[in-house]
């Protein structure tokens, strides 16, 4: 009698294989869900699959754009590892700097400006890194900022330099950032103070 050559996959080994199957790259979208979840192994997975590591989302944030706002040092590495450029752009002209400032990742952001991305960029609205950082109230970013060569003058599409910014929040009350976090006016104060002392010695 001729042996049977189909075998019954066991029911344990059939879910390895499923799950194996989920969590490989399946297409260029892949990318972009592993870095917005900061999914390191999936992540891993597209890049050494050859899926296009800059590939865009619908607002043209890459892998890279979303894996700066989650802080992922490991992820930030990887993706440079395998070619990411860190100089593209989101659909409303942001840089992947302009994202660190938005979610205060300033040791991504230092590491983003040592590797070439311009600090006085400006996105579809005339705003800076800068701009950003001030309307964050984030003094140390506004220094590093600053001690990188950032254009103090630039103004937005409002016509606000960074400085004017700063002056006008340090007279305000109850501030907060686009994030919802707290702003002090000792805060304030600080930056204008910053943002003064490069005026003053231009």
């Amino acid at each position: 009698m001729a042996s049977n050559t189909y075998h019954t996959l066991h029911p344990f080994a059939l879910g390895l294989a499923c799950i194996a199957l989920l969590s490989a790259c399946q297409n260029e979208d892949d990318i972009i869900r592993a870095a917005r979840f900061d999914d390191l192994n999936k992540l891993r997975d597209c890049v050494e699959s050859g899926i296009q590591v800059d590939h865009a989302d619908p607002a043209g944030e890459t892998a890279l754009f979303h894996i700066v706002g989650m802080g992922s040092e490991e992820g930030f590495q990887l993706l440079l590892d395998h070619g990411a450029d860190v100089r593209l752009r989101d659909g409303s002209g942001n840089t992947v700097l302009h994202k660190a400032i938005t979610f205060e990742q300033d040791s991504l952001a230092l590491k983003l400006i040592d590797r070439g991305v311009d600090v006085s960029a400006t996105n579809k609205v005339g705003a800076t890194a800068l701009h950003y950082a001030v309307r964050a109230g984030n003094q140390a970013m506004v220094e590093l900022l600053l001690s990188k060569g950032a254009d103090i003058e630039v103004k937005d599409s409002a016509g606000s330099t960074p400085v004017e910014i700063a002056h006008a929040m340090s007279e305000r009350q109850n501030l907060s950032d686009t994030m919802g976090r707290k702003i002090s006016s000792k805060q304030m104060n600080r930056i204008v103070s910053a943002l003064t002392k490069v005026t003053t010695n231009k």
